[in-house]
């Protein structure tokens, strides 16, 4: 096969990872490093990160430095492959999957993701924890492996995040429309229990704390918003006092 063709396989590739690919996939498909020197030179593609290219001509997508990170950490594998794998080989989590999920307070950096043990990294803007991530925790953000709001809000706590921070992800996320599973975070919640002021194992108490602080008022104002956008403000006051009585 010769260049041209072998550049439009990877072409193809980075169509399907977000119009990016590594410098990995790149020779696995023929394209030389020199080659992608002389593509990066002639405005075809450009550097994401290291080891990581993007197709100029193409928009940029959202949270390309994180997409970017994420493919970088096992470079010589697509996407599609990795995304059949179970568990995830890496999750977003922590405060990048809060900025995922739409936090707007927690920024990204460093790209944080929950790995299986082992797993290294030279990059000094990427955190890798060896966590295991259970399936029923994880959404897809745009085909990105990401921390669920109630795994995300575990993980800040077991960051030591600044606990506004958590509160305000946790209040965000419920406004957003994502609703916390209570019961779930609970579990989550329970082996950080004891280092956070609770009962050994008691994240019944941490979750509900969380959750009647934060995600219930957030969820009511979410309500009281619709109601209004739809009947007008004097039916959503009536709806608030009804609901306070």
């Amino acid at each position: 096969m010769n260049t041209s063709q072998n550049i439009s396989r990877l072409m193809e590739l980075a169509a399907s990872q977000w119009s990016l690919f590594t410098s990995a996939q790149a020779v696995t498909l023929g394209v030389s490093r020199t080659q992608l020197t002389r593509m990066a030179q002639d405005g075809r593609i450009e550097r994401a990160a290291r080891g990581t290219w993007r197709v100029a001509s193409d928009a940029e997508p959202e949270d390309l430095p994180v997409r970017a990170a994420w493919l970088s950490l096992f470079p010589k594998e697509t996407a599609w492959q990795r995304l059949r794998k179970r568990p995830y080989d890496a999750v977003a989590t922590g405060r990048t999957a809060a900025a995922l999920l739409g936090d707007t307070e927690l920024h990204p950096e460093p790209y944080t993701f929950a790995v299986g043990g082992g797993k290294r990294t030279a990059r000094d803007d990427v955190r890798l924890c060896a966590w295991a991530v259970d399936d029923a925790d994880v959404t897809l953000v745009e085909g990105l492996p990401t921390a669920t709001a109630e795994r995300t809000v575990a993980d800040l706590v077991r960051l030591r995040e600044d606990p506004s921070l958590v509160d305000g992800f946790a209040r965000g996320a419920a406004a957003r429309g994502m609703p916390i599973d209570e019961a779930r975070l609970a579990r989550l919640l329970a082996p950080l229990a004891a280092r956070n002021g609770y009962g050994r194992g008691d994240g019944a108490a941490f979750a509900r704390g969380i959750v009647e602080r934060d995600v219930r008022p957030a969820q009511l104002q979410s309500i009281e918003r619709q109601i209004k956008e739809a009947l007008g403000a004097d039916a959503a006051e009536s709806f608030r006092r009804e609901t306070v009585a």
